[in-house]
């Protein structure tokens, strides 16, 4: 077995039907808080809650070795600077009465203001999981996530959606869009949930975000007006118009032609190296990992690869599939 190394030591809540995933992820990506619901797909049984809404490169250490200080670390923070994310001896156990599934297993990880960052790894390899422990989407069973220098793991979910709301966006495979309504008034969406703000600033804070990833001429059209990756763009206007500090993508580009996926992916890249914003993004493609400026590989709940280097983390991800 490997691990990783080097260590280094609101809005009002409201039921979603269960059979109604696309409007709770069209909730979620607004900034609202749900209660938690079976999901269809993955581990029979599983639960996972819908809410609304860098590191240098490392060695691969062997079970014996001893983690060194991170010495080689090419953004190490100023005395006395927190990270953006931190999180230590995370894990998360589903309980299917009896069999209980451990999702994630003592993850170890910091990221710092302005990385990007790429998740992958097989199916059933935790991936989601820690997406979903980053975004507050979920809490650890075990262990500690400081987001800015708050724990976050304990606290409730009106508090875990406040923070959502503020700090984190949220991008999709499928967009989650409402149909019936315009691309500015899916991106207004999360302002709703943001007190004191007018109608005008909504208004007005929703075209900028619209212009900034290249729709300023599409305001008025419906997402069935508008082409796959265009409706991609005003999901990530949308998960921009809060100004979060970070972008989480879930697959963000699975539902798009491999040309559209370049273009989207470097929109990301812009947003990360002329805005700051830090970017996360979960995928199992590798030509989208590439794009990428640190690489998190992720094997049977276990972080197994944390590097700069992409054919490292390739390298890594292949054996993995070969075992």
């Amino acid at each position: 077995k490997l691990r990783l190394g080097p260590h280094i030591p609101e809005a009002p809540l409201r039921r979603v039907p269960d059979n109604s995933s696309s409007v709770s992820r069209t909730a979620l990506a607004a900034g609202s808080a749900h209660r938690e619901v079976s999901v269809k797909g993955g581990r029979p049984g599983a639960k996972r809650l819908l809410c609304r809404s860098t590191v240098a490169p490392c060695r691969i250490l062997s079970s014996q070795s001893t983690i060194p200080p991170r010495a080689v670390h090419s953004r190490r923070k100023e005395a006395g600077s927190l990270a953006l994310i931190e999180i230590r001896d995370c894990s998360k156990v589903y309980d299917l009465g009896e069999v209980k599934v451990e999702a994630l297993k003592n993850a170890n990880l910091t990221i710092e203001n302005g990385e990007f960052i790429a998740l992958i790894g097989p199916s059933g390899s935790g991936k989601s999981t820690l997406m979903n422990t980053l975004g507050c989407l979920d809490r650890p069973t075990s262990g500690s996530y400081r987001l800015a220098g708050e724990e976050v793991s304990h606290m409730a979910a009106a508090q875990r959606a406040r923070i959502r709301n503020q700090r984190i966006g949220f991008v999709f495979q499928n967009f989650n869009l409402l149909a019936r309504t315009s691309a500015l008034e899916n991106v207004e969406l999360p302002l709703l949930y943001s007190a004191g703000l007018s109608a005008s600033e909504r208004h007005r804070r929703a075209v900028e975000k619209l212009e900034l990833v290249g729709l300023g001429n599409r305001h008025d059209h419906h997402p069935s007006q508008l082409s796959g990756g265009q409706q991609q763009r005003v999901a990530i206007a949308r998960a921009l118009v809060n100004e979060p500090a970070i972008l989480l993508g879930d697959e963000p580009t699975g539902n798009l032609d491999s040309k559209t996926s370049r273009e989207i992916i470097a929109l990301f890249r812009d947003l990360n190296e002329k805005n700051g914003i830090t970017v996360i993004l979960v995928t199992h493609d590798l030509n989208v990992a590439k794009h990428a400026k640190r690489i998190i590989v992720l094997r049977d709940g276990g972080i197994v690869s944390d590097t700069t280097d992409f054919a490292e983390a390739a390298q890594v991800l292949q054996a993995g599939l070969l075992e």
